[in-house]
Formats: C-alpha cells, sequence, structure tokens
C-alpha cells in the first residue's frame, strides 16, 4: 500500500467515523426530544395508532440503542 493509499484510506475511514458519530447524536437527540413528546399520546391512545401497535421503532430505547 502506499503512501497516498493509505492517506485516502485514513481519510475515507475519518469520514465513515464522523458520519457514525453524528448519527448517534441525531438518535440521542431524538430519544430525549421527539419521543418524549409522544409519549403522552401513545400513553393517552393505549399503545395504538389506528387499528395498529406503536412500532417498536418509536420507542425511546430503540433510538437509546442507536445512539450507543
Amino acid at each position: 500500500m502506499t503512501a497516498d493509499d493509505e492517506k485516502r484510506t485514513t481519510a475515507g475511514l475519518a469520514r465513515a467515523v464522523d458520519l457514525l458519530c453524528q448519527a448517534a447524536g441525531v438518535a440521542d437527540w431524538t430519544a430525549e426530544n421527539v419521543v418524549a413528546s409522544l409519549d403522552p399520546i401513545r400513553a393517552t391512545s393505549g399503545g395504538r395508532a389506528g387499528k395498529y401497535r406503536w412500532p417498536i421503532e418509536a420507542g425511546p430505547e430503540f433510538f437509546r440503542g442507536l445512539s450507543s
């Protein structure tokens, strides 16, 4: 592997890590802010959205898991 290849690979990996960190921050923010505002609505509807149950992906645990 040449020095230029190594620099490009390192730059690509650094960008990937940056994107993953940003995504984790978005997921954490969503768990704390968006899902917290939806919990009262979910509680009053009995955990249902119309005739369907709220998806597990709408819970704070899901978004906290993504942010880890």
